[in-house]
């Protein structure tokens, strides 16, 4: 490669220039780079399917999610990243929690909750967990402290925390942990029995908890369903560029992926071709800056 194309690449080129040479022959790193700097329009047009009604949901409930997580994590979560874990969410949480009971009494009615001695037994136990919700955040937040000038380059700000070792165990499949199982399912489940029990002996934290594991539950699945989503996207965005190239380039009717079909007519001309390509597979920052 010579100087001048060198000074033209960018620092994106540059990385996976260093990355595929080392295992890369010229011409596989040209198609390397196809593959993952490229953006397929006729794929996004033509083969890219939206679920709009199930993709509302998913963003609704990791939007409201957040404060029914926040309840069940502090136990069971430790070392969250800064960013994910704010002291102001518990404060607002815990009190959340001590006013909505009184509020929701004097709704129905009509008198303060001191003065319901009913509701407020069947409250008890919903206070005493707020209480111990607002403990275990201090000391989450205790584990996150640093000095404003003292940044980690080790740790991610955003982690949602560390999973405690017995979860992890009894989602270790194969000796492998899977979190997908434990966070979907192992980890919100002793709240969702415990919400069940709490709800048969008449105390309202039983619901409470069983609607935040599910949340816990639903959130974390939903977030999984789109990681998959965005890295079959990437895989099926490759397998169209390859397959696109061999049908306009080279002319093949049929590419060898037996599951991709090239739809719609092209030209005869193979000049006509090439730029129909080119116009159809694009750099990513083209298609962002549109």
């Amino acid at each position: 490669m010579n100087i001048k194309s060198r000074e033209s690449c960018t620092y994106r080129e540059i990385y996976y220039m260093i990355e595929t040479t080392l295992s890369f022959n010229s011409t596989n790193y040209l198609n390397h780079k196809l593959q993952m700097m490229k953006k397929n329009l006729y794929y996004q047009r033509l083969y890219r399917r939206d679920s709009l009604v199930n993709e509302f949901l998913d963003h609704i409930i990791l939007a409201i999610a957040s404060p029914f997580k926040l309840l069940i994590e502090v136990f069971i979560r430790r070392h969250f990243g800064e960013r994910y874990f704010r002291l102001s969410s518990v404060i607002s949480t815990t009190a959340f929690m001590f006013l909505i009971p009184g509020l929701l009494i004097w709704l129905s009615n009509g008198v303060s909750i001191l003065e319901d001695d009913e509701s407020r037994s069947s409250y008890a136990t919903w206070f005493i967990y707020a209480l111990l919700f607002f403990v275990m955040g201090m000391w989450r937040e205790s584990e996150i402290t640093r000095s404003y000038s003292n940044f980690d380059f080790t740790r991610f700000s955003l982690s949602s925390g560390q999973t405690y070792g017995l979860f992890v165990k009894l989602g270790t499949v194969n000796g492998k942990p899977n979190f997908r199982r434990i966070e979907t399912l192992i980890e919100p489940a002793p709240f969702f029995i415990a919400g069940i029990i709490l709800a048969v002996l008449g105390q309202n934290l039983g619901y409470l908890l069983i609607f935040s594991s599910l949340m816990y539950s639903y959130s974390y699945a939903a977030s999984y369903r789109i990681g998959d989503d965005f890295v079959l996207d990437k895989i099926d965005e490759m397998i169209t560029n390859q397959e696109l190239e061999k049908t306009l380039l080279d002319g093949v009717e049929e590419g060898t992926s037996d599951t991709f079909r090239y739809r719609g007519s092209k030209p005869a001309d193979p000049d006509l071709r090439k730029k129909l390509l080119s116009s159809m597979v694009v750099d990513d920052g083209v298609v962002e800056a549109q």
